[in-house]
């Protein structure tokens, strides 16, 4: 009779002790997601031509040279024709995937700009059609998607 009471004491305190780890477990869950920052990654987006670097904030800078680059080269190979001076400051809203697609999801173009260069979304989207492989963003050793505003500065001196 000792002998079940015995086990009976024990099943009791191995079930607190369950417990006792089921609550710790979700304090460390818990206190990570508290500290976890959702808005930074471990690594930025990145180009083959940015791989070779090694510091995080020369890869970033790498990485927004060759976009922007690659948005101008579009813009300035086409030959566009406009009849009057005016600036502009386009704001594009992109996304990077966790394979790497990128995409368009917001375009900030004023409607001056829209009638002065009809074609603006078109040369836009080649620009992307064109973009060479992008590597997506790392965190915490997962492939994760990047959203983020590039401002395209147009400026025309008509002739």
């Amino acid at each position: 009779m000792k002998v079940i009471y015995f086990f009976i004491l024990l099943l009791l305190i191995s079930c607190d002790g369950f417990e006792t780890k089921k609550l710790q477990k979700e304090a460390v869950i818990s206190e990570q997601l508290d500290t976890f920052n959702w808005n930074e990654v471990d690594q930025y987006p990145s180009f083959q031509i940015c791989e070779k670097l090694d510091a995080k904030e020369d890869k970033k800078a790498c990485f927004e040279t060759e976009i922007t680059n690659k948005f101008f080269e579009t813009l300035n190979n086409d030959s566009l024709v406009v009849n009057e001076n005016f600036s502009d400051t386009i704001y594009l809203d992109l996304l990077i995937s966790e394979l790497g697609n990128l995409s368009i999801t917001k375009r900030n173009i004023k409607a001056k700009t829209r009638i002065l260069i009809p074609k603006i979304d078109t040369l836009l989207d080649k620009s992307i059609q064109e973009m060479p492989k992008i590597y997506p963003a790392i965190k915490r050793g997962q492939q994760v998607r990047t959203k983020f505003t590039l401002p395209i500065l147009i400026e025309v001196d008509s002739l």
